[in-house]
């Protein structure tokens, strides 16, 4: 069980960086977060948690959201509202 404090703006977080290891070495099946914006708000960074996920077997379900990302169309709904959460990001950083 990993507790990750703080803003998904980027992955200098030592949470997210022992949930990257979790995944590559087969420790967790899923990942779940109470918001999408949680996890990352760089819609780069996501991408790359996404596709390390689904080649280590890791489903990841966000709360709220009833989008499978590993069908076409949950994988573009994901990557539109996470580019929204680095718009809003972006603007509110400015």
């Amino acid at each position: 069980h990993l507790n990750d404090v703080g803003s998904g703006k980027n992955t200098k977080r030592p949470n997210y960086k022992k949930l990257w290891d979790y995944v590559g070495i087969g420790k967790i099946k899923f990942i779940v977060a109470s918001e999408l914006s949680r996890l990352s708000r760089n819609t780069f960074d996501f991408l790359e948690l996404l596709k390390h996920c689904e080649k280590n077997g890791v489903d990841v379900m966000i709360i709220g959201l009833n989008l499978d990302t590993t069908i076409p169309f949950g994988k573009a709904m994901v990557t539109i509202l996470v580019s929204l959460a680095q718009f809003e990001r972006e603007m509110t950083s400015t």
